[in-house]
């Protein structure tokens, strides 16, 4: 038909009537008719194509029902993953979804794909034909054996490249989660670090006031017993010196006689006792200074621990110098589920 409307058939020279015109055949038509005819459909949109059973179609989900598209031919392919990794403590299943384009040949380069994490929305079935024009896709792809070939070059492309890239902060034992970028993840890693920090600063005081209280504590009973044995020490003291003035005043003033000769050396005697004693007293005094001094100084070391080991506290990181390693995970070969696999109608 495209034939007879390029070119339609001559009169026959003998007649003015005419004659009915006869179809011409791919040979007979002129070398310019010929050329048009072969051009191929592929550039042009037009009808729905028919394509193979064994190739699934698809569409979007949703689109606006006043549109009236021309619609592009793509691979979809969507497959649930099992990420596994007991070193990475990981054991998740994520959904992705791949978007390629179709090669002459009807081959899809799943490397080169656009990924989109999760299920993409779209409807089984391709677009209603009268919904628009309909580019179709190259013959390679029109053929039975089309979906069993990207079948398995999808599965192929989803162990090789669809791995799960995670991040790890080794100091803190985080690992990233899926679908968390770096910098989000920098941000967790910072703060988790700052919480580290404070949580670190916490447990040494609390530790340092328990020491401290339990030292303060034998402070103060030092102290106590320092002020006793000064106490007893001036009592002593007063003791003493009432004792030698009584016996003193004795001595000057008391009479011959034996008896009171004889009380007099007595108390002459105990006077030289307490005086001893005063010196132990003293003594007393001292090792009881002595020991609150030890201990003074041992809260006053303590403190000065206490503040170094805050010092010596890595400060908080800042979210760029954080030093992060990449995790790799494969997806499991054997559970590599294939959800749709098809030619996506795009507007």
């Amino acid at each position: 038909p495209q034939l007879r409307t390029l070119c339609p058939a001559r009169p026959s020279e003998g007649g003015s009537g005419g004659v009915a015109p006869r179809p011409l055949s791919a040979a007979a038509a002129p070398a310019d008719a010929a050329t048009n005819a072969t051009e191929p459909a592929a550039v042009s949109a037009g009808a729905r194509p028919a394509l193979p059973a064994t190739l699934k179609q698809y569409r979007p989900a949703a689109i606006d029902a006043d549109e009236s598209p021309v619609w592009r031919p793509v691979a979809l392919g969507i497959a649930k993953l099992h990420f596994a990794s007991a070193t990475a403590k990981v054991d998740l299943f994520e959904e992705r979804s791949l978007v390629a384009e179709i090669e002459d040949d009807g081959s899809v380069i799943w490397e080169d794909a656009s990924v989109e994490r999760g299920r993409m929305a779209v409807r089984v079935g391709a677009p209603g034909a009268g919904s628009g024009e309909f580019i179709p896709p190259p013959e390679g792809a029109l053929t039975a054996k089309t979906d069993a070939a990207w079948r398995k070059s999808f599965a192929t492309a989803l162990f090789q490249n669809q791995a799960l890239e995670l991040w790890r902060y080794a100091p803190l034992k985080l690992l990233s989660n899926a679908g968390e970028d770096e910098g989000e993840f920098r941000a967790r890693v910072a703060m988790a670090d700052r919480e580290r920090r404070d949580a670190e600063k916490t447990k040494l005081a609390e530790e340092f006031q328990k020491k401290a209280q339990a030292l303060d504590d034998k402070i103060r009973t030092a102290a106590a017993r320092v002020d006793r044995e000064k106490d007893a020490r001036k009592s002593q003291w007063f003791s003493t010196a009432v004792s030698a003035g009584a016996t003193l005043l004795g001595a000057l003033l008391g009479t011959r006689r034996s008896a009171s000769s004889t009380g007099t050396i007595t108390r002459a005697g105990s006077t030289l006792r307490r005086t001893a004693s005063i010196g132990k007293k003293t003594g007393d005094v001292q090792r009881a200074e002595d020991s609150l001094e030890v201990l003074q100084e041992r809260r006053a070391e303590l403190e000065k621990d206490y503040e170094a080991k805050i010092e010596a506290i890595r400060p908080v990181l800042d979210p760029a110098e954080v030093e992060l390693e990449p995790v790799v995970i494969r997806p499991r070969k054997a559970d590599i589920d294939v959800l749709a696999l098809g030619v996506l109608w795009k507007p």
